[in-house]
């Protein structure tokens, strides 16, 4: 009876400590250390991925990707890439040369999701903010207590694709434009409209008669909008004015600024059947973003 009773105690003894674990990381499975991606983490799961380099010594860089979720479940990509060469960090915004946000289609989250299965999350280590310049990966997901997110390859290999198809998609707003973009030509002049994605709001595009034969035309894009925010809805204006024209590869190219400050705004325009499609390419202004799409019809 003694050693039952012992028996029984040290029962009870385990059963506490897992369920004081299990209140701890209720979403996850008891004891597991290591979480392997496309096993134990699926890609509904996901909702934030981070890939950040950092040189402070001589030459500095900071290259930063990050792939996320909106609340609509829209996934976006962002890239940054700052430089100071010839020159020591730490690096500032003012040495940014290159940045974007791209709306992620179906198939690129796909395959970012590939790209990253048979990789592991385990609890992150010192070692990421040891002065070391990386790349670090960090993972979110949903299951996560914000313990488990520190992120590893599972091959050298998987790491470089990864990589190639960060920069792929850094570059992907004029190289889709090429593709999906036919030139504009004198039928499109006047009036036209569309409705952006999540958000309820409309926009508005006027084209003017092209000043000689073919080109540059005047452009005039409105852009009302209203969504929610943290305090509730708000709404605004972004605001184009600018010309068209075409560029050494027959696209239509748009070249604006806006009325905040005369912010940069450059895109591609297409005809697709009855209507326009444009493709932003370049942007200064924080609420239109680089590979932005917006789609009107005739008014």
């Amino acid at each position: 009876m003694k050693r039952l009773g012992k028996f029984l105690a040290v029962l009870l003894s385990v059963l506490s400590l897992a369920g004081c674990a299990s209140g701890e990381d209720s979403d996850v499975k008891l004891f597991q250390k290591t979480f392997v991606v496309g096993k134990d983490i699926e890609r509904h799961n996901i909702s934030e991925f981070y890939y950040t380099y950092e040189n402070i010594n001589y030459d500095a860089f900071y290259q930063r990707y990050h792939v996320y979720k909106t609340d609509y479940g829209t996934p976006y990509f962002t890239h940054i890439t700052r430089e100071r060469k010839n020159d020591y960090g730490p690096i500032t915004p003012e040495d940014t040369v290159k940045s974007g946000t791209i709306e992620m289609t179906d198939e690129q989250w796909k395959k970012f999701y590939e790209l990253i299965s048979g990789g592991t999350v385990a609890e992150r280590k010192d070692t990421a903010d040891s002065g070391d310049s990386g790349p670090w990966y960090f993972l979110y997901w949903d299951k996560d207590k914000e313990k488990y997110r520190e992120y590893t390859f599972e091959s050298t290999a998987a790491e470089k694709a990864l990589e190639e198809f960060f920069v792929s998609l850094a570059d992907s707003p004029i190289e889709a434009a090429k593709e999906d973009y036919p030139a504009l030509d004198e039928s499109c002049v006047g009036k036209w409209m569309g409705y952006f994605g999540n958000v309820s709001g409309q926009y508005h595009m006027e084209i003017g008669e092209p000043t000689d034969s073919t080109y540059p035309a005047s452009i005039d894009f409105v852009w009302n909008y209203s969504e929610d925010g943290d305090n509730g809805m708000y709404s605004g204006e972004v605001s184009v004015t600018g010309i068209i024209n075409k560029n050494a590869d027959g696209l239509t190219v748009f070249t604006g600024t806006t009325g905040e400050g005369d912010k940069l705004i450059e895109a591609v325009l297409g005809k697709s059947g009855d209507s326009i499609k444009m493709i932003v390419t370049k942007s200064d202004n924080d609420r239109i973003y680089p590979g932005n799409h917006f789609e009107l019809k005739r008014e």
